[in-house]
């Protein structure tokens, strides 16, 4: 991922990035410590995760938020990212 793309994402959840509020894990669950991840609370409650694959290979993490239980599957190829949300 270039910088171009690092700063398409920020545009696309400014909601969460730029007007929300950091909170580290806090607000889900994961499978497993597979990923690197950030999370995000925008100011209308929702998540917003930011997710890394910093491993070697490619592996796959389920996010659970655990205000409402709903579960969203992420798999990444290694050094990739992704925005998971919990809107």
């Amino acid at each position: 991922m270039d910088l171009k793309e690092i700063i398409e994402l920020r545009k696309k959840y400014s909601k969460y990035f730029i007007d929300g509020l950091f909170v580290d894990e806090d607000g889900f669950l994961k499978s497993q410590d597979a990923f690197r991840q950030k999370a995000y609370r925008a100011e209308d409650g929702s998540i917003g995760i930011a997710v890394w694959n910093w491993s070697d290979k490619m592996d796959t993490v389920t996010y659970t938020s655990v205000e409402t239980g709903k579960a969203i599957t992420v798999t990444l190829e290694k050094d990739k990212v992704c925005f998971v949300e919990f809107a």
